[in-house]
């Protein structure tokens, strides 16, 4: 467990191999997330792009697939409604 102490101006140093693991560099922004149990520090994400295996299995669907015809109809019909 590493150990970090908060200065007289309220800063805390984030230990360095911690900083190597995550990759935080000078200058990346960090979150503190208030909860019951103390803090917890995400980076923030910004500006990151999802790829399909982000987000492959996030939506549950049971029963047989539905056809890409009818995936794609109601962009279809969006086309029609803006010309």
């Amino acid at each position: 467990m590493d150990r970090a102490r908060i200065s007289s101006k309220g800063q805390i140093v984030i230990p360095k191999q911690i900083r190597d693991r995550h990759q935080w560099r000078p200058g990346t922004e960090l979150t503190v997330i208030d909860s019951a149990g103390g803090v917890r520090i995400e980076a923030l994400q910004r500006g990151k792009t999802l790829v399909a295996s982000d987000v492959f299995g996030c939506l549950q669907h049971k029963g047989k697939p539905l056809p890409i015809d009818r995936l794609a109809a109601p962009v279809k019909l969006a086309k029609k409604d803006f010309r």
